[in-house]
């Protein structure tokens, strides 16, 4: 931690508790207090590693064989929110993200996260952050030792530094 501020060593050390957190959350078996609670955190592990995916989410309450209406009560009732509101939540998160590790513009991120409207993202990061996304990457940015780093798959994207809201 004495080195947090030279270039890299933030990384490594997200790197090692993203590990830590890993191996503790694998380690462990998952027990469900019923049926119902395996089959909505079975959804919910799915959506989570798709959240840049359209869900229907009525046909996936079908594919695990449960009624929409079943499906949205007991989501709603162990998750505390409806199946979209999380997807949005998931992707907001990952807009955060980026906003602060890279350097991308903000029409590439909403792009990215697969909103088809920019300022339809712009207008759903403000309502759930507090902030329109410009002014949340000033204002959070680590430090600028990061400013050199690209987004996903650490590539640059196309446009360089030009920001959009």
């Amino acid at each position: 931690m004495r080195n947090v501020d030279r270039q890299g060593e933030a990384d490594r050390i997200d790197r090692v508790c993203e590990s830590l957190l890993l191996e503790c959350h694998l380690g462990r078996e998952r027990v469900y207090t019923d049926e119902m609670e395996r089959i909505i955190r079975n959804v919910q592990a799915y959506v989570e590693e798709n959240y840049l995916e359209d869900h229907d989410f009525d046909k996936l309450a079908r594919d695990y064989g449960l009624s929409p209406t079943t499906f949205r009560r007991h989501w709603g009732r162990l998750i505390g929110q409806a199946p979209a509101r999380f997807v949005m939540s998931l992707r907001i998160q990952r807009a955060k993200r980026l906003l602060l590790e890279s350097r991308m513009p903000i029409t590439t991120i909403a792009s990215y996260l697969n909103f088809d409207d920019p300022l339809y993202f712009s207008r759903k990061f403000r309502d759930s952050v507090g902030l329109p996304a410009t002014r949340y990457r000033k204002i959070n940015r680590f430090s600028p030792s990061m400013t050199g780093r690209a987004g996903p798959g650490r590539e640059r994207a196309a446009g360089g530094d030009h920001e959009q809201e």
